[in-house]
């Protein structure tokens, strides 16, 4: 089935300074086993650099065609590699908005299976 006005929220996010807003692309609706890559910018920060990771927790939600809302568990993902202080703007491709929708599509399928 697939889902429309999707959204995509930050539970939690470790870094000492202000992630942007999240983007997505325009919305249009979400087929089964398909992806939607949103986006945030972050600057990092000394703190961080000493920390040497960041940490994100997001959840997805959306609606099914006949009008149910459904949202996934909340996705945890954490930077692969430590962290340089460059003062830089890092686009943050949010793994954990791919892993939130994916596992809203997996409860989706597996409630109309049901």
């Amino acid at each position: 089935m697939t889902l429309t006005d999707i959204a995509v929220a930050v539970g939690s996010f470790s870094g000492t300074g202000a992630l942007s807003s999240i983007t997505c692309p325009p919305p249009a609706p979400l087929a089964p086993g398909a992806t939607l890559t949103c986006s945030a910018d972050y600057v990092v920060t000394a703190a961080d650099a000493e920390v040497g990771s960041l940490t994100l927790a997001a959840t997805a939600t959306g609606v099914l065609p006949a009008g149910t809302d459904v949202a996934s568990a909340p996705s945890h993902a954490t930077t692969p590699r430590a962290l340089a202080a460059t003062g830089a703007v890092a686009d943050l491709t949010l793994a954990a908005l791919l892993l939130a929708l994916g596992a809203l599509l997996v409860g989706v399928r597996r409630r109309v299976a049901s």
